[in-house]
């Protein structure tokens, strides 16, 4: 008997135990590049009629591993001599239908890192891998019992979950308005599908249209392909399948949001990787709205989205209700691959519990030490590192595999904890930035070079021009996590806290992060100073990034002193441009933390120019046009907005017109006026018990007397 046919006869026995399991293999070549070619090319004949991936790890970028999502092969290839990537591995892994093969040929000798080591320690320590080893006799397989694949009904659903879910999603539109249902799988358990398959049975019902929306269109392929598989006949184009007199339409959430198309349903699936405003702008939009994420793994954390947005839900729409799927449809229980993933990329760490913390033994009344530790550390307390993992997992929705190699093997990144009860109450991650290369500082300040890394020093030298910020180090903070039970405690401020005498010789400190919610006063509050403003938002959080920094010695401080001043003298300038569509609370807040304005005259306790004041007094009694005033008024609402004049509500309506010079339609539609007459009308109110108390007195005696009645009533 040749080898050859022993090698192909132990593939086919493989092959066939596996599909009886309906488990996905993990198959682990070591040897010489020969041997490892001849096992691959064995591999590639016995499935040679099936679909095949194959993946060079040294090639294939991001994206292009991302464009593979909502694909399904049976054997999966990947190869090269760079480190696996945790989030390709999660990928390629998730493509697999039960039955298939995942083959790694890889060079491990080249893995160096503290993550790259773990990896290969959980691969080699494994019982789930079958380990083919040059010289090595082939592994013994087990005996395969079968496990039948679930028979789908009239509709198409495979298993309970599944008629669960599509029952629930018809309810959504059956039923009360206001009423979103939030579905929550992990991979391979057909939540996509489910959607796909209550989209087709509401055409066939008389609906007109379900929206379809995903950070990315190959999010959804399952649910287009169940669609036109439930709908033989229809219509089928890349974003529109058209059933009789109804469709199914897929739209960007930011296309969705700005055209605004009425829809009996909408479906958003990965919800989890959409931002957190969008989604809010979406409950807000559709009466009738489904969410639906994955759990687990490289699309976006479910957890962490479910944990912030069920607030939101609560309040806002009470009557909403969440569904779990839990059997997989992909594949049998009991998958090996899932078991091993979810252990070594801790997909399935949990956060520690804090349920029985009491008034006297929270945080906040006892001295809890900050903890500092290096990455590879961690690893020797495992428990430690799985509560850490899940904490960050917890508080950023867009955490992947990647972010648990970067916090064990990233050069320069800081860890820092507390804990409370012996368990991760809080954390910190820091990266060491800077001084830059003279050369290459001014290849970035030219906008020739933009090297990985050294974020704070590269926002200050390519987009405000600071080429001076190249020579000083920095010690930027990456993310802060404090655990929801032990929020309002001042853990995330003692955190920042602890950062200042433990600076590791850096010249300032700093971050940046999404501007919204109450973060810019968080970080207010513990000394740091706004000095950049994204001018696009953000790709994952839907929001403008901000840039704060704080100094720690007279070098830095001169620094930060200059690119404050520029900062804030272009931030009022740009506010009808740039930042026109700035959320107004965003723009009161970060005017609040600008210093007093100068000279004196321009202070919100100095008098108004006498002119300005008649010109005011003329705008409020209706005697003078926006467009005559607009000025006038753009530097007086500048000063007043940090006295607190008005409710929020009137601010952002006051900040919407006049600072950021939004049009009559725009305003008038965020505020219920009917039009421009309302509109003037509801800006001279507000203004007018305020102009009264500031420029009433600086009118000459007789257009005082005149005109103080009419200010009075």
């Amino acid at each position: 008997m040749s080898l050859h046919y022993h090698h192909q006869r132990w593939l086919n026995e493989l092959q066939g135990a596996a599909i009886r399991r309906r488990h996905r293999v993990p198959l682990w070549l070591t040897g010489s590049a020969e041997w490892r070619a001849h096992w691959r090319d064995e591999l590639g004949a016995v499935y040679a009629c099936s679909r095949t991936l194959t993946v060079d790890v040294d090639r294939i970028t991001t994206g292009e591993a991302r464009r593979l999502l909502g694909q399904e092969f049976d054997l999966a290839i990947l190869h090269g001599r760079q480190p696996l990537a945790p989030d390709l591995l999660a990928i390629v892994a998730g493509t697999l239908a039960g039955g298939g093969v995942l083959l790694l040929d890889l060079k491990p000798e080249q893995w160096s890192g503290a993550f790259d080591r773990w990896l290969l320690r959980q691969l080699s320590r494994s019982e789930e891998w079958l380990a083919l080893a040059e010289g090595q006799p082939l592994p013994r397989l087990a005996p395969a019992p079968c496990s039948p694949p679930p028979v789908a009904d009239q509709h198409g659903c495979l298993g309970e979950d599944q008629r669960h879910v599509v029952a629930a999603v018809l309810q959504v539109v059956r039923g009360h308005r206001r009423r979103p249902l939030v579905v929550t799988a992990e991979r391979g358990r057909g939540k996509s599908a489910a959607l796909g398959i209550a989209a087709a049975i509401l055409l066939t019902e008389g609906r007109q249209r379900v929206l379809v929306t995903a950070p990315k269109r190959a999010a959804v392929n399952t649910l287009f392909e169940r669609v036109s598989a439930s709908l033989p006949d229809a219509s089928v184009a890349k974003d529109l399948i058209r059933w009789q007199q109804g469709e199914v339409r897929y739209m960007a959430p930011d296309q969705l949001l700005r055209q605004r198309p009425p829809a009996d349903l909408l479906l958003v699936d990965e919800a989890a990787s959409i931002p957190a405003p969008l989604l809010s702008q979406l409950l807000e939009q559709y009466a009738r709205v489904v969410f639906c994420t994955t759990t687990q793994g490289y699309e976006g954390t479910g957890r962490g989205f479910e944990v912030r947005f069920r607030a939101e839900l609560s309040s806002r729409t009470p009557g909403w209700r969440a569904l779990t799927m839990v059997a997989p449809i992909r594949w049998a229980e009991g998958d090996p691959l899932e078991q091993w993933l979810y252990r070594t990329l801790m997909l399935d760490a949990e956060p520690a519990r804090f349920d029985d913390v009491s008034s006297q033994s929270a945080p906040d009344r006892e001295p809890l030490p900050v903890e500092c530790w290096q990455g590879e550390a961690l690893l020797a307390e495992p428990l430690l590192l799985r509560q850490l993992f899940a904490l960050l997992v917890l508080a950023h929705y867009q955490t992947t595999p990647n972010d648990l190699r970067d916090l064990l093997q990233a050069p320069g990144m800081g860890v820092h904890l507390i804990r409370c009860q012996g368990q991760v109450a809080a954390a910190m991650l820091t990266l060491r930035e800077g001084p830059l290369d003279p050369s290459l500082a001014t290849d970035v300040w030219l906008g020739q070079r933009r090297p990985a890394g050294h974020l704070l020093p590269q926002a200050l030298i390519a987009q405000s021009g600071w080429l001076q910020a190249a020579n000083l180090r920095y010690q930027r903070v990456v993310r802060i996590a404090v655990h929801p039970d032990l929020q309002r405690c001042g853990l995330g401020s003692r955190l920042l806290q602890s950062l200042d005498d433990n600076a590791d010789g850096a010249d300032l400190l700093g971050s940046s992060f999404a501007a919204s919610d109450h973060l810019p006063q968080f970080w207010q509050h513990a000394g740091y100073q706004p000095v950049r403003l994204g001018l696009q938002r953000d790709a994952a959080s839907g929001a403008h990034s901000l840039l704060v920094l704080k100094p720690l010695n007279a070098e830095a401080s001169t620094l930060v002193a200059s690119v404050a001043a520029r900062f804030w003298a272009q931030l009022e300038a740009q506010l009808a441009g740039a930042y026109r569509d700035l959320e107004p609370t965003l723009v009161d807040t970060l005017l609040a933390q600008q210093p007093p304005p100068t000279p004196a005259a321009n202070q919100p306790d100095a008098p108004l120019d006498p002119q300005d004041a008649m010109d005011l007094v003329a705008y409020v009694l209706g005697g003078r046009g926006f467009e005559q005033a607009e000025p006038v008024l753009r530097s007086f609402l500048r000063v007043q907005l940090g006295l607190s004049h008005w409710r929020s509500d009137e601010k952002a309506l006051l900040i919407s017109r006049i600072l950021q010079r939004h049009s009559v339609a725009d305003c008038c539609a965020a505020s219920g006026l009917t039009g421009r007459r309302q509109l003037e009308a509801r800006l001279r109110q507000l203004l007018l018990p305020v102009v009264r108390q500031t420029a009433l007195d600086l009118l000459p005696a007789v257009l005082r007397q005149r005109v103080g009645p009419l200010l009075d009533d």
